[in-house]
């Protein structure tokens, strides 16, 4: 509060405010199936207010600043950019679900081509992968593994945010 001759002629105040996107990444982790906690240094009531207008599920106030707070985190963004948290998501989501398709075509191609190539089929079968043929199918095997890696750059991103475009764009 302000005073002029003892009178109250201006009141301040100062109040923390959640970042332009921080609604959107909430909302964003709700989708995902996310349940959204905060972990501030702020005081209770601040978070609390903060919380509620974002829809955030869980406070934690901890009131002794931000080191303790990036020390319980899962995760710390760098750039101060909420919508970054689902876009790691789903990258870390994408980048399991990629590398359990190409565990399990590696084990199954595996299974079925190295048995045939050392002629284990052969006596009652006829069968056998000649060595010509094998290599051929493995580098084959190599780049459907590949390929299927690089399907991870069309997982969605959010769009630019900010005067200079500081969002996490598709391809980069």
């Amino acid at each position: 509060m302000a005073a002029v001759d003892g009178r109250a002629v201006a009141l301040i105040g100062i109040a923390d405010a959640p970042r332009e996107t921080a609604a959107a990444a909430v909302s964003e982790l709700h989708a995902l199936g996310v349940e959204v906690v905060m972990v501030t240094g702020d005081n209770q009531a601040t978070a609390e207010r903060i919380a509620q207008r974002l829809g955030i599920d869980t406070v934690i106030a901890i009131g002794a600043g931000t080191d303790v707070a990036i020390e319980t985190a899962d995760l710390v963004l760098m750039r101060s950019d909420p919508l970054d948290v689902p876009t790691a998501l789903r990258i870390g989501r994408g980048t399991l679900r990629t590398m359990r398709q190409n565990l399990g075509w590696a084990i199954g191609y595996n299974a079925i081509a190295l048995p045939i190539a050392a002629g284990v089929f052969e006596p009652a079968t006829g069968l056998i992968l000649r060595p010509e043929i094998a290599a051929p199918s493995m580098y084959g095997s190599s780049i459907i593994v590949a390929l299927n890696a690089l399907a991870l750059k069309r997982l969605p991103r959010p769009a630019p945010t900010g005067p200079a475009g500081g969002g996490v764009r598709g391809g980069e």
